[in-house]
């Protein structure tokens, strides 16, 4: 049997996949430079406006013409999700059907950030080259392969705006953190570092080996928080 190596267009996540069949995929795309121009985080935490992005007229000519581009340039995919962040962009995308020679999940993806580049550079009036492109170069994708998987990434999508707006009123929750003991161990922790301090832990077993000497077949355990 002959082994044809498959060639993408963009560096991948995962080497081994066919980009061209049957499919889930969850893409993100991150704003360059991380500018903040596809949208507003508003509401609060607590009240009856929940964190939410208001679209700038970017983000909303992205959501109201380009997503549909996608659909219509290739009919065997669909966008399931699109959510937007003032400086990124997530979606769910799902390929019906094997698309066939020479088509894959980077050409469709290169031809939705060229229609964003084509907004972008008209509501910003960018008439003459050489101009930057929207996004950063490239983009990363994670496959949707378990069951629940999928659900669980459409809530995780949902709660983008109250998570960032958590991010932003507790910055001093989320600082990395360098040479942190934890259980005897000095690491690199990022997030909420009070909750080492809660009284509710549970022992997790790691199996790790060194050398014979250092470890045996002795597991290590360590305690982390609950």
């Amino acid at each position: 049997m002959e082994v044809h190596e498959i060639q993408h267009s963009m560096k991948r996540r995962t080497p081994w996949h066919d980009y061209s069949r049957k499919g889930t995929y969850m893409l993100t795309l991150v704003v360059r430079e991380r500018m903040p121009i596809l949208g507003t985080l508003r509401g609060c935490l607590e009240g009856e406006v929940m964190p939410y992005v208001e679209l700038s007229a970017l983000g909303n000519a992205i959501v109201q013409e380009e997503q549909q581009k996608i659909n219509q340039s290739y009919p065997l995919v669909e966008v399931w999700k699109l959510c937007m962040m003032p400086d990124h962009l997530h979606m769910i995308v799902r390929i019906k059907e094997h698309m066939g020679e020479n088509e894959h999940l980077g050409k469709v993806v290169a031809g939705f950030k060229s229609g964003c580049n084509n907004v972008y550079w008209r509501l910003f009036n960018m008439n003459q080259p050489p101009r930057q492109g929207l996004f950063e170069k490239g983009y990363c994708d994670k496959i949707l392969m378990h069951e629940g998987q999928l659900d669980n990434w459409k809530h995780y999508l949902d709660d983008n705006p109250r998570r960032l707006m958590m991010k932003r009123q507790n910055p001093e929750l989320f600082s990395v953190l360098t040479g942190m003991e934890v259980a005897g161990e000095q690491c690199q922790v990022v997030g909420n570092r009070f909750l080492l301090n809660i009284p509710d832990k549970v022992a997790v077993i790691v199996h790790r080996r060194y050398t014979d000497e250092e470890n045996g077949d002795e597991p290590r355990i360590q305690h982390h928080p609950a």
